[in-house]
C-alpha cells in the first residue's frame, strides 16, 4: 500500500480483542482516532474509522476535521491495494468514539475551606511532557472536567531545561485547559500552588 500520512501525524499497530487496531497520534492534537480492521462472515476485512473523546469537546472537531478525510483515504488505499487480493468491505461506520476512561487518572478537585466550594481541578500527567500527551489527559478527562465547571490545569512531567524556583524545586510543564485550552507553561509545586490560591482568595 502506497501512502504516506502527514509529517504530524503518527500510528502505532496493535492487537485487540483479536481485531488489527491502527491508533492515530497527532503531535498537538494526541491521539485523534483509530482504525480497526475486522473480519465478515463472507471473508471481506470491514474497515471501522472511529473519533476518540467527548463530542462536547470543542476539539472533538478538529480532530474530526483531520481524522475523517484520513481515515477514508487510508480505507481507500487498503482496497487498491487488496483488490486482486481478499477484498475490503468499503461501507465503513461513521465515526463514533470507542470507550475512554479517565477513571485511573490522578485528579484533585480544589475546595474552599470556608465554604466548601469547588474552585480548581487539578489532573496529574506525569508522563505527559509534549503538547500532543498533555491533549490526552485533557481528551480523557473533559468530560469530567465539564461536569465540574471550574478551572482545571493539566500538570505534566518534570522538566529539567525549564530551570528550578528560589527553592531550588524543578519545574513541570503545565496548561490550563477548561474553560478554554491555554499556552503551556512551567512551574514548580510551589509556584503552582502560589497561582491556585488566588482562586481562595478571591472565593469568600
Amino acid at each position: 500500500m502506497s501512502f504516506k500520512l502527514p509529517p504530524n501525524i503518527s500510528f502505532r499497530k496493535e492487537r485487540h480483542n483479536g481485531y488489527w487496531v491502527y491508533n492515530f497520534q497527532h503531535t498537538e492534537l494526541g491521539r485523534i482516532g483509530r482504525i480497526v480492521l475486522s473480519p465478515t462472515p463472507n471473508g471481506q476485512t470491514k474497515v471501522d474509522c472511529e473519533l476518540v473523546g467527548s463530542p462536547s469537546d470543542p476539539m472533538y472537531r478538529e480532530r474530526a476535521a483531520i481524522f475523517g478525510p484520513l481515515g477514508k483515504r487510508i480505507a481507500d488505499a487498503m482496497h487498491q491495494a487488496t483488490s486482486n487480493g481478499q477484498p475490503i468491505q468499503k461501507k465503513y461506520s461513521h465515526p463514533v468514539s470507542p470507550p475512554t476512561s479517565g477513571k485511573h487518572i490522578a485528579r484533585k478537585l480544589m475546595l474552599c475551606e470556608r465554604c466548601d466550594k469547588p474552585l480548581g481541578f487539578i489532573i496529574l500527567a506525569p508522563d505527559a511532557a509534549e503538547l500532543g500527551e498533555l491533549e490526552d489527559y485533557t481528551r480523557l478527562m473533559y468530560s469530567e472536567m465539564n461536569r465540574a465547571k471550574v478551572p482545571a490545569w493539566i500538570v505534566g512531567a518534570l522538566d529539567e531545561s525549564a530551570g528550578v524556583d528560589e527553592l531550588g524545586e524543578a519545574r513541570c510543564i503545565v496548561r490550563k485547559v477548561y474553560p478554554q485550552r491555554e499556552a503551556i507553561f512551567y512551574a514548580s509545586p510551589e509556584e503552582f500552588n502560589d497561582m491556585t490560591e488566588e482562586l481562595r482568595k478571591e472565593c469568600c
